[in-house]
């Protein structure tokens, strides 16, 4: 944990001092560029070596905080003013104030905005740029365009943004380091007087940490002194790849040295430790980690009693065999496969593809054979099942990180109410990605095709807080919404707080079914525990898993136990039907970290 804080905030403020460098070059080179186009509009001779000129000499006196009288045009335009105004705060450049970043970005840079920011306050929700375009002046002063990561994302990829991809680096850094790596306060003597953040400061004698917890009125579980809960369980790749190249820029540079101490992380590519992974079993000891898998979208199915998506969740799909050299092989389209019948390209039977291409064909022989003597079929694909809806092809032709992760983000999405807007920048947030404009809407209607009670079911949910105002889980709890009535007239903001509601409302019964499902299963495993003599005890209940510690030769048996509790006997009935969630079990010694080849030879894998 100290050598994680050490590197994470030497790291920080390389980034932030690299950025600053940038920012101000950057800044130079885009005044020159205005400097130029306002002598241009002028006939001035020689019009880039007098910008080149008066760039620099700003950029001088700025450095040197030196005013710039007699530097800047009585008649410049707003664009070249704006640029003046950035390059004397760069020095000073705040990353969290709005005047700064949307100067810089909508001004300096000329980006088109994508949305406003919502307030609250004021009742108004974020909408898309090209809506606020389109309001009167009157009403358009009242909208300010929005900065937010999910933007930054998008920008930085579709103007191919160095400078802002490395902000998004550095946000990344930096905000972890400030909520669960924070330098602790010395005094003049070095010692440490307070320790801050939410690891060190909850740290206690016998190197564990007692926190707080309980569960929200979903039944979800919360924690707090500290929040364990919300500590990241991997390593960010904008976390992890930046701190590489801000150690790979001070060792290429001849004037500095890097500390010794992290040579390796660009020598080896030694791979930065998660927040999680600080939290070691003892000698001996493991960690038996147990998570329900898409289980908010089966709870979805059967709560509602979408038969269509019930077997999607439950039954193989039939369109795919399984193949020997562990791949799938296509060998039907299904009538609900929302393929249309031209583009369903039959030269993709028992074909082998890769990249989009068939490179191969498959036989009888190379099918993987179950014990009944049948062709084996793995289970339905949730997400590409969505993306060939979407796009009406099939997946074979189709860019997973694109098409699938879209299609992802459309079924998780899709349970919390999300606009087709909403869709398309997180899809464009996820991959990287500008899509189509319509690909939000064709989700949501790919989704109503594929499962139209598990829809209707949702759109009804939202409208609790108009009508029934409660809603009964099968656990017994009861969750209450304000009961308004359908005749209710409110104002903008009571609006949009209704509408907060109903979202709420949509994905309750899902996360608590989930959340009821883990806190019962973990309840069962510490009764067995003791009554059996056992020295294993859960760890934690997160929101869809079970995390039980126990010494090395109980492991096996309570992967069975996890079995047991969490799936087999963990069931619930909905519309006559009994439902319970399966699990992944795995062998960890640090908590959600994958095992290093060494302590998998000890774990082992579950039976």
């Amino acid at each position: 944990m100290l050598e994680l804080r050490e590197v994470m905030n030497y790291a920080r403020v390389e980034l932030e001092r690299k950025f600053r460098n940038d920012i101000f070059e950057e800044a130079q080179s885009i005044l020159a560029d205005q400097f130029e186009a306002y002598y241009d509009s002028k006939d001035i001779p020689n019009a880039r070596d007098m910008a080149l000129g008066d760039a620099e000499e700003i950029s001088d006196r700025t450095r040197e905080q030196v005013p710039l009288k007699g530097l800047i045009p009585d008649d410049a335009p707003r664009r070249l003013l704006a640029c003046i105004e950035h390059i004397q705060s760069c020095p000073s450049f705040n990353l969290r104030s709005f005047k700064d970043m949307r100067r810089w970005l909508f001004e300096v840079n000329a980006y088109q905005p994508l949305k406003s920011t919502p307030n609250k306050d004021a009742g108004r929700p974020s909408i898309p740029w090209e809506k606020v375009v389109e309001l009167p002046p009157s009403q358009r002063k009242n909208y300010h365009a929005s900065y937010d990561v999910q933007t930054m994302q998008i920008l930085s990829e579709k103007h191919n943004d160095k400078l802002l991809d490395s902000l998004l680096d550095l946000n990344k850094v930096g905000n972890i380091c400030k909520a669960m790596l924070p330098e602790p306060e010395v005094d003049s003597d070095g010692k440490i007087t307070e320790e801050k953040g939410q690891l060190y400061a909850y740290l206690c004698s016998d190197d564990r940490i007692h926190g707080q917890m309980s569960t929200t009125e979903t039944g979800r579980p919360r924690s707090w002194n500290p929040n364990v809960l919300n500590w990241p369980s991997y390593v960010d790749s904008r976390i992890s790849g930046g701190i590489k190249r801000a150690f790979q820029a001070i060792h290429d540079d001849p004037l500095r040295t890097l500390p010794a101490q992290y040579l390796p992380y660009i020598q080896e590519d030694l791979a930065l430790p998660s927040i999680r992974s600080c939290v070691l079993a003892p000698e001996g000891w493991c960690m038996v980690e147990s998570d329900y898998a898409t289980a908010e979208i089966r709870g979805l199915a059967f709560i509602s009693g979408d038969e269509n998506l019930i077997r999607i969740m439950t039954q193989p799909d039939p369109q795919f065999v399984c193949t020997k050299d562990e791949d799938v092989t296509r060998v039907s389209y299904e009538s609900t496969c929302g393929i249309p019948r031209a583009a369903q390209d039959m030269a993709l039977i028992m074909a082998k593809t890769k990249g989009g291409e068939i490179i191969g064909r498959y036989s009888a022989g190379d099918i993987l054979v179950g014990d009944d003597g049948k062709p084996v079929s793995p289970s339905v694909d949730l997400h590409w099942s969505l993306a060939e809806m979407t796009n009406k092809k099939p997946r074979e032709y189709m860019i997973p990180k694109m098409e699938r992760a879209g299609a992802k983000v459309g079924n998780f999405s899709s349970a919390y109410g999300a606009s087709p807007g909403t869709l398309e920048r997180k899809i464009e947030a996820d991959t990287g990605v500008e899509v189509p404009e319509g690909t939000g809407q064709a989700i949501l209607d790919a989704l109503e095709q594929r499962q139209p009670v598990a829809v209707e079911f949702l759109e009804t949910m939202e409208t609790l807080p108009l009508n029934e105002g409660r809603y009964r889980a099968a656990s017994g709890r009861i969750r209450r919404f304000a009961r308004l009535g359908s005749d209710f007239q409110a104002g903008f903001h009571a609006r949009d707080a209704i509408s907060g509601m109903g979202r709420e409302a949509r994905n309750f019964p899902m996360q608590e079914s989930v959340a009821a499902t883990a806190s019962r299963a973990a309840v069962w495993l510490l009764d067995y525990y003791i009554k059996h003599d056992m020295q294993a005890r859960p760890m934690i209940v997160l929101y869809d898993a079970v995390v039980t510690l126990c010494p090395l030769e109980e492991r096996h048996r309570v992967a069975e136990l996890h079995q047991r509790f969490m799936t087999d006997e963990n069931t619930w009935t909905y519309h006559g039907r009994e439902m319970n969630y399966p699990i992944d079990v795995e062998y960890n010694q640090r908590w959600s970290t994958k095992p290093t080849a060494a302590e998998a030879a000890i774990l082992g894998k579950p039976a």
